[in-house]
């Protein structure tokens, strides 16, 4: 028997080429300037909440820090017509789907991913159609060196919603409004990154053959250059 659990989404996540950490990168920038838009013009992190956090995930990914300045820069003054909008898909064998999307035109993304949903054996769902089956959350991963007592310390102090492990990391699910204050709450732990995540509150289980359907429709969704992230709740996978 084998399974995969929460945190095969974000390792998908994390293991990109060259040229996808480009893409990444790129996306991220958008995020930043989104960040700065809707901050009222902040381009400092310390008065913008949603660029800290922004940032945090922009170095989460390695983003060099000359990408970051660069993305500050050149957002400030620009009267951005970019604008983060989350749609909501269904794939085969029950999964759900979160879409996030970066863009200035929420006609043409939408157009696309519905495209690419039915091309891909899954359907463009309707507004909160499956959104009730996810929690807005943020997620921590820590090293695994770091002592147990304390992830479950630091999980307390940060009002954890979840914990899980593998055996490279502790993956901390914490309510998505103390994002930015993470490093308040770590007191000197080492930590990988943090980012947004939708943590699904009901899993499916799924085969091997059957999750590799619904990855290939994530997967399909991650490389539309307007889609930032995509969620979905195929979380343990069981082969008989």
């Amino acid at each position: 028997m084998s399974g995969h659990s929460k945190w095969s989404t974000i390792k998908r996540k994390k293991e990109t080429t060259d040229q996808a950490r480009a893409t990444v990168f790129s996306k991220l920038s958008r995020v930043i300037s989104i960040a700065i838009t809707d901050g009222g013009g902040v381009a400092d992190p310390a008065g913008n909440i949603k660029l800290k956090i922004a940032i945090e995930r922009a170095r989460s990914a390695n983003m060099p820090k000359s990408n970051i300045d660069r993305a500050i820069e050149e957002a400030k003054g620009k009267k951005e017509n970019l604008k983060e909008v989350v749609y909501e898909g269904f794939g085969p064998f029950g999964a759900s789907l979160i879409i996030i999307v970066t863009t200035d035109n929420p006609n043409r993304a939408i157009s696309t991913v519905k495209t690419t949903l039915e091309k891909s054996g899954g359907k463009l769902g309707s507004e909160h159609s499956a959104m009730y089956q996810f929690t807005k959350c943020a997620v921590v991963d820590l090293k695994k060196k770091v002592n147990e007592n304390d992830v479950y310390a630091f999980a307390d102090r940060a009002g954890g919603i979840d914990i899980e492990s593998n055996e490279d990391s502790y993956y901390v699910y914490i309510p998505f409004e103390k994002m930015g204050y993470v490093s308040d709450y770590l007191n000197g732990l080492e930590y990988k990154s943090v980012d947004v995540f939708y943590l699904p509150k009901v899993h499916i289980s799924l085969n091997s053959g059957e999750s590799d359907k619904i990855d290939t429709i994530v997967e399909k969704l991650e490389e539309l250059p307007e889609v930032d992230s995509v969620y979905t709740n195929h979380m343990l996978v069981y082969d008989k």
